[in-house]
C-alpha cells in the first residue's frame, strides 16, 4: 500500500482554511471600498496631512503581473483546483521582497464598537516597507507610517505560502496595536486591535488609487 493518499486534485484543510480567508478578503475590499468612497464623498473623513484617495477598484490593479501566467478558468491544467488557483496565484508575487517593497502603502482603518456604526479615521500613508529577512517560507518586514494620531513604526511576518500577515503598529507615545491581516490580490485585508476595541483595515498600493 502507498505511505500515504494520493492528493486527487483537492486541497487540504489548512489551505481551504486560507483560501477561505482571502475569499472574506475579497469580499471585505468590496464593502470597504463603496462605504469609504461614500464617506469621502459626503465629508465624513477628515483630511490628515495629505488628502483622502478613493480605494482602488479592479479596473486600477495591475492584475497582469500580480496574476503573472493566467490561463482559461478551466483549462484542463488546472481543471481541479480551479479555486485554489484564483485564491493563491497572486501570493507568489504579492508576498515576495521586491513587491512589498516596492512603492508605498497607503490605506483606511475603522473603529467599530458594539451598538454603534463604524467610523473612519483619515487616511493612512508613508508605509514603505523594508524588509529586514527573507526565508523560503517568510519575510520580516518593518516601516514608519502616519494617521491621524501621529508617526508610527510597523514591524512583523509575512508567511508565503497562505499570505497571512501578522504585523505590529507602534505609535511614538508606546500605544501598541496588533494587526492581523491576509495579502488579498487587492491588497492587505485584516483587523486591528481587540473585541472590545478595535475595527477593519485595508492597504493598498498607492499607485493604484484612481488619478
Amino acid at each position: 500500500m502507498p505511505d500515504q493518499a494520493p492528493n486527487n486534485g483537492f486541497v487540504d484543510e489548512d489551505d481551504m482554511h486560507w483560501m477561505k480567508v482571502i475569499m472574506c478578503g475579497v469580499l471585505i475590499t468590496g464593502m470597504f471600498r463603496r462605504i469609504v468612497s461614500l464617506s469621502i464623498d459626503q465629508g465624513r473623513v477628515q483630511t490628515h496631512q495629505e488628502p483622502n484617495l478613493i480605494p482602488p477598484s479592479a479596473r486600477n490593479i495591475p492584475f497582469e503581473v500580480i496574476y503573472s501566467s493566467i490561463e482559461p478558468p478551466f483549462s484542463s491544467s488546472r481543471s481541479n483546483d480551479s479555486a485554489s488557483w484564483f485564491l493563491t496565484k497572486h501570493l507568489p508575487v504579492m508576498t515576495s521582497p521586491d513587491f512589498l517593497a516596492d512603492g508605498e502603502w497607503i490605506g483606511y482603518y475603522c473603529h467599530v464598537r458594539v451598538g454603534r456604526q463604524p467610523t473612519w479615521d483619515p487616511m493612512m500613508h508613508g508605509i514603505n516597507f523594508e524588509i529586514t529577512a527573507d526565508y523560503a517560507d517568510h519575510c520580516a518586514v518593518r516601516s514608519r507610517g502616519d494617521d491621524a494620531y501621529g508617526p508610527s513604526s510597523l514591524f512583523g511576518t509575512v508567511h508565503k505560502q497562505n499570505g497571512s500577515l501578522q504585523i505590529t503598529k507602534q505609535y511614538e507615545n508606546g500605544t501598541t496595536w496588533q494587526w492581523s491581516a491576509v495579502m488579498t490580490p487587492f491588497g492587505i485585508v485584516g483587523s486591528w486591535g481587540s473585541s472590545i476595541w478595535g475595527g477593519w483595515f485595508w492597504l493598498w498600493k498607492r499607485s493604484w488609487s484612481p488619478a
